[in-house]
């Protein structure tokens, strides 16, 4: 599980650190056990990250991490760097909205999505609260905000017998925000 409120780039890199280390019991010798990172240009620092994920893959993660605070991220043995996004960086092409976690979100309906002039950040908590409450694979389901879109934005909806996807895809739609998806999260 990795959660953060309002974490920097380096309190997120220190837990990443700790948490690799905790976890790698394939190394016999402790001083060698994790990964290493390295953030080279401090100006990220002051980025917020908030993202709660369960069972992702600490790549992804670091992906995520990455995104969120506007970075890069290269990846060399058992190192991975952190990186001021590059001004000649082109905009990487959409991923495909597909993946496990948009079977999970397609699979389980909500009965009902109903809310008035909610802001974005309240939209999608509404959903997310709804998935958590599951006690099945839907609980499992990750939903990140990436900075973008109009935050201020006011949204009404009143869906009824919606697929979590389709629920998500008009909080968006409504937000000027746009859905990209993996195994692990939306």
């Amino acid at each position: 599980q990795v959660q953060f409120s309002g974490a920097n780039l380096q309190e997120a890199i220190e837990f990443f650190r700790a948490k690799s280390r905790m976890l790698d019991t394939n190394e016999p010798e402790v001083s060698k056990r994790g990964v290493n990172f390295i953030l080279q240009g401090g100006s990220a620092t002051e980025v917020s990250i908030s993202m709660d994920l369960k069972d992702v893959p600490l790549s992804d993660v670091v992906k995520y991490t990455a995104d969120l605070a506007g970075m890069e991220y290269r990846i060399e043995e058992n190192i991975v760097i952190f990186l001021p996004r590059s001004k000649d960086s082109t905009a990487k092409p959409a991923t495909p909205i597909n993946g496990k976690a948009v079977e999970l979100a397609k699979k389980y309906k909500l009965p009902q999505v109903q809310f008035s002039k909610a802001t974005f950040e309240e939209a999608v908590e509404f959903v997310r609260i709804k998935v958590q409450g599951r006690e099945d694979d839907s609980a499992n389901l990750n939903v990140i905000i990436k900075p973008g879109g109009n935050p201020k934005t006011q949204i009404s909806l009143n869906l009824k017998d919606v697929s979590t996807w389709e629920a998500l895809r008009y909080i968006a739609e409504l937000s000027n925000h746009t859905l990209s998806a993996d195994d692990h999260s939306i």
